[in-house]
């Protein structure tokens, strides 16, 4: 799902699941570049919702795919690349 609001793209990637009892991750890369993903007990990743962030949401739909183990703290640093996280 995605929608594009004045200067903003948003899209939301899989389906949100509060019976997980999912673990919040804030990566902010920019003032208006921002994903809130949603990880397992596993630290799987389940749902995401991203702010102009659209290379990221086609890397966390393979994650989901494979079902990827991410490090949460990987996550939350801007200055990490991501990309290393390749399924």
């Amino acid at each position: 799902l995605w929608s594009d609001q004045y200067h903003f793209n948003i899209q939301i990637l899989g389906t949100y699941q509060p019976q997980l009892n999912p673990k919040l991750v804030i990566r902010q890369s920019s003032p208006t570049q921002v994903s809130y993903l949603y990880l397992d007990e596993q630290s799987r990743l389940i749902n995401m919702i991203a702010v102009n962030d659209s290379k990221l949401i086609k890397l966390a739909k393979r994650w989901i795919q494979s079902g990827t183990v991410l490090n949460p703290e990987q996550l939350t640093d801007p200055e990490f690349n991501v990309m290393k996280l390749k399924p």
